[in-house]
């Protein structure tokens, strides 16, 4: 894929945010995958692949008065070239609050400008497991679930994570044997992610990997209070 960003400005120099910026490539709608420094990003992929040879990006802006601008650019792209390689990134799921311990552990190459997400779908799949999301890889991307034959066989709370989670009164969900997903075992349960030892707001499809890095996805069962230090201050 290849990003890009755009700054729109109206005529009194505010800068104008992604509602009122419309951009197209090659006829197509492209949505934005995030805002920083006043400048909105935008990144062809497999969503919404772009042709080999020329690409026409048309960029339209209406600010709130109603005056309109728009620019069209052409971008070259050799669908076929190679990657290029951006380094390698370690990539751990685990599920410890079941007592299931680590499902994989990898380091793998990624590609330059990619996001967690692209990374982790390739890793998920490469393992034998399937799994499900919300949106896409490139904008929200949420980890609904990963499956594989037997995924919980075996569970057991570990006793300090049980012991919070009666004290919290946290209301008991049913689970399956072949999914670990959302709402499984416990109302607040779910995955998560941890990146560089941080637990970050926002989602994954915001971050982009560097070289060196590592990403912990862990199933949590109360919105990550195992990990980010609300119930513990040490390993549990």
């Amino acid at each position: 894929f290849f990003e890009f960003t755009v700054r729109a400005t109206d005529y009194k120099k505010n800068t104008l945010s992604a509602f009122y910026i419309h951009v197209y490539l090659n006829g197509n709608t492209l949505t934005s995958s995030g805002t920083s420094g006043g400048r909105v990003s935008y990144i062809v992929d497999d969503d919404n692949p772009p042709q080999n040879g020329n690409n026409e990006i048309l960029v339209s802006v209406t600010d709130q008065e109603g005056n309109t601008a728009s620019k069209t650019y052409t971008v070259n792209v050799n669908t076929e070239g190679e990657r290029v390689v951006g380094g390698e990134v370690t990539i751990t799921v685990e599920a410890r609050t079941l007592s299931l311990g680590t499902l994989l552990h990898t380091t793998v190459d990624f590609y330059e400008g990619e996001t967690i997400p692209y990374v982790l779908d390739r890793v998920i799949v490469d393992a034998g497991y399937q799994y499900e999301r919300d949106k896409s890889l490139r904008q929200g991307f949420y980890l609904k679930s990963i499956n594989k034959p037997g995924i919980t066989d075996g569970w057991e709370v570990p006793a300090p994570i049980l012991e919070k989670l009666e004290e919290e009164n946290s209301s008991q969900m049913a689970h399956e044997s072949d999914r670990l997903a959302e709402k499984h075992f416990y109302e607040n349960s779910g995955w998560m992610y941890m990146w560089n030892g941080e637990i970050l707001e926002s989602g994954m499809s915001a971050v982009r990997v560097e070289d060196g890095d590592e990403i912990i996805i862990f199933f949590t069962l109360d919105f990550g209070k195992e990990y980010n230090g609300t119930w513990f201050s040490g390993n549990w």
